[in-house]
């Protein structure tokens, strides 16, 4: 059965992004970089199958040489095994 109740935990993020648009050689622009988070939240189980996430808490991207911090929240779904 899968776990239920409160989580506290880091989270890290490989990002790797890529323009829709060209630049002015014709080719798209991509980027790579980091998010470090340090989320709470709370699982619970539904109707013995379903699993619903919430969490929340403080972030950190790092992408070319540029450092933003932020808010993270989100909620994840999944099937318990």
């Amino acid at each position: 059965m899968a776990p239920k109740g409160f989580h506290v935990g880091p989270r890290i993020l490989a990002i790797y992004a890529e323009s829709n648009n060209n630049n002015r050689l014709g080719v798209k622009d991509n980027t790579f970089g980091f998010e470090i988070d340090a989320l709470i939240g709370h699982q619970f189980l539904a109707w013995d199958v379903l699993t619903i996430d919430p969490y929340a808490g403080p972030g950190l991207v790092l992408v070319e040489n540029e450092t933003e911090f932020g808010f993270v929240f989100g909620i994840t779904v999944g099937f318990a095994f």
